[in-house]
């Protein structure tokens, strides 16, 4: 029987989405154990990304890779590509002894980001109009993005800026 070596898993740069969206990687033990290796998963940022909880191989499965599924969260905010990781970690009080000196292993993430800012202006009679004279017309700026209520606030502080959900 081999013994385990430094090599835990395959690892390979994950992209996942936001909204639901989805990527996977994969986990494969490089030597044969005696009895179970159950491998913990951690998610460093469970804002951007979430990952199922834990792996188990057995004496029978140790060379068949198990798939583990990285899910973007939706977080509607305006933030860009961030980057996190998934921990990938032998749980040494279940498993096999044998690999408890195996180092964490990490897995790159990158979530991308579906919020995009932007805002409309409905004149609220169809038209701007003002004269010379000072005359003064009436829009309405509506925000895409709620995030933005915050910038508004900073930029234009003796405008009052209100949140509301307009259906169109």
């Amino acid at each position: 029987m081999m013994s385990p070596g430094s090599r835990l898993i395959n690892l390979m740069v994950c992209r996942s989405y936001r909204s639901g969206g989805t990527d996977t990687f994969t986990v494969v033990l490089d030597a044969q154990p005696t009895s179970d290796v159950v491998i913990a998963l951690t998610s460093s940022d469970t804002g951007e990304a979430t990952i199922s909880g834990s792996l188990t191989f057995t004496p029978a499965n140790w060379d068949t890779p198990q798939t583990v599924t990285v899910t973007g969260v939706d977080d509607n905010l305006i933030d860009g590509t961030i980057a996190s990781s998934v921990a990938v970690t032998i749980v040494d009080a279940i498993s096999d002894n044998d690999f408890d000196s195996i180092p964490d292993q990490t897995v790159s993430v990158s979530t991308t980001d579906d919020d995009v800012a932007g805002f409309t202006v409905d004149q609220l009679d169809g038209s701007v109009e003002v004269t010379e004279a000072g005359g003064t017309d009436t829009s309405l700026l509506c925000l895409t993005h709620n995030q933005h209520q915050m910038l508004l606030s900073r930029l234009f502080p003796a405008i009052p800026v209100k949140q509301q959900s307009t259906a169109r």
